[in-house]
């Protein structure tokens, strides 16, 4: 009787002082939450951790940089959670720690009449968590100036491991809409994530994710427009080769109906090979160092060509290659279909202008087919275009022009077009195939070839 006096009172000392050992850990995995978002390029302005022996309060906030043509630049928010130290879990069973969050923007609780935390958080003894994603129902109502806004809530779980190296995610978004007094309104219907991916090369992510929405309306009675997107997907997908990455994304849609005129469905697949590990990483920590000085735009788009130039004779070394694996669209004129591959060979950044070394060291294959009234239109469109900059122009320089009416700029437009299509055409880098136009072309050794006849590349001697 006596042992099991000791050994209970043993227990209690255990259970009693764990928590306060186990506190020393939750912080560091908190910390390592908090430098994951910071990876994922969200700007950290402070964070304060409250330790205590049974439990902890922790509160970070945020900023996020916006795009230069989002009229707020950039977007705050906070962070606050309620710690729970092991070992024993607040749902049973046994944990490091037990972690509900909640969200503030501006000072104010997002959801302030939840029950529960919009993020439960349960980290293992062994380090790896899981968090579950309950976000509720949401409804604002509209205001002069501001529209109505109905978010449908939002559910899912995050996996991790130890330091974030593997990470699991599932979203499902219900519904989400916002429409104005006016009529106008767009919606965006049963939204779905799923990502899987683990730390590789340089620290850089790899694996998988997909993007699914099942339809997009927008309405604009005003205008006259209604645009209605059927069944929308979006895979990305990262993987190695060696000490290259590649990457790979393939876009699809149902149906597009753009009032009366329905397209679809469409495909795009593409995929870029042999890009250095390590000069993704740059480009990474490039990027999120652009995004923390909150540059101008135009200064931005400087400092991002600048990292790019940087690494180009990087990239270059390793040959890259970018394929267009297909691209196919449905029209109402018929169907769009097509595909491209380019590869540099031995290309060096310093031959970069010099045409007749970029002719000899790129490889391209490419081919497209398309329906001749969609092309006519297409070409008219331009053509007329151009007539109307010229004449512009024109006027700039000096001259006394009239502009012609619509019906002359439509006349002169299809001329054009018909003259060029038919020189095309003659010469052979055109191909009619009934209500058709197709062309097809290989670069490879210096040599063009286009639908099977060879093009001189080389300057004349």
């Amino acid at each position: 009787m006596k042992k099991l006096a000791i050994l209970f009172s043993i227990l209690v000392l255990a259970l009693f002082i764990a928590p306060g050992l186990i506190g020393f850990k939750a912080q560091s995995q908190y910390q390592e939450i908090v430098s994951g978002m910071e990876r994922a390029g969200v700007e950290v302005i402070s964070s304060e951790y409250k330790r205590g022996w049974f439990g902890s309060q922790a509160e970070t906030e945020f900023r996020l940089t916006l795009p230069p043509n989002v009229e707020a630049n950039e977007f705050k928010f906070s962070m606050q959670s309620d710690i729970v130290h092991g070992p024993l879990s607040t749902d049973g069973g046994l944990a490091l720690a037990s972690i509900g969050t909640s969200f503030k923007i501006d000072g104010k609780t997002l959801f302030p009449e939840e029950g529960n935390k919009i993020l439960n958080t349960k980290i293992g003894l062994d380090g790896n968590g899981k968090t579950l994603i309950t976000v509720p129902a949401l409804k604002i109502a509209g205001e002069p100036g501001r529209p109505e806004l109905q978010f449908g809530g939002a559910d899912g779980e995050l996996l991790f491991d130890v330091g974030f190296t593997q990470i699991d995610l599932e979203l499902n978004i219900p519904e989400f809409w916002v429409g104005g007094a006016d009529g106008e309104s767009f919606r965006v219907t049963k939204v779905t994530l799923g990502s899987n991916s683990k730390s590789g090369l340089s620290n850089l992510q790899m694996g998988k994710a997909e993007l699914g929405i099942k339809q997009i309306d927008f309405v604009n009675p005003k205008n006259g427009l209604a645009v209605r997107i059927d069944a929308i997907r979006l895979i990305g997908d990262t993987r190695e080769d060696g000490v290259n990455l590649v990457f790979g994304a393939d876009y699809s849609v149902d149906a597009i109906a753009v009032n009366d005129a329905s397209y679809g469905p469409a495909e795009l697949s593409v995929e870029i090979e042999n890009i250095p590990a390590a000069v993704a990483a740059r480009i990474q920590q490039g990027m999120q160092q652009l995004r923390s000085q909150k540059l101008p735009e135009k200064q931005q788009a400087m400092a991002v060509m600048g990292l790019l130039l940087g690494v180009g004779p990087d990239i270059l070394e390793a040959d890259p290659k970018l394929t267009i694996k297909r691209l196919f669209i449905k029209t109402p004129d018929g169907d769009i279909d097509g595909s491209l591959s380019i590869a540099a060979d031995g290309l060096l950044w310093k031959e970069i202008g010099d045409v007749q070394a970029m002719l000899d060291k790129l490889n391209a294959d490419a081919s497209i087919r398309l329906p001749e009234k969609l092309l006519q239109s297409m070409l008219e469109a331009q053509a007329k275009q151009s007539v109307v900059q010229n004449i512009e122009m024109r006027k700039k320089m000096g001259e006394s022009v009239d502009m012609p009416s619509p019906e002359e700029i439509q006349t002169v437009g299809k001329s054009m077009v018909e003259q060029r299509l038919g020189d095309l055409l003659q010469q052979g880098l055109l191909v009619r195939d009934e209500a058709y136009i197709s062309s097809s072309a290989k670069l490879g050794g210096g040599l063009l070839s286009v639908n099977g006849k060879t093009i001189p590349l080389r300057p004349s001697r």
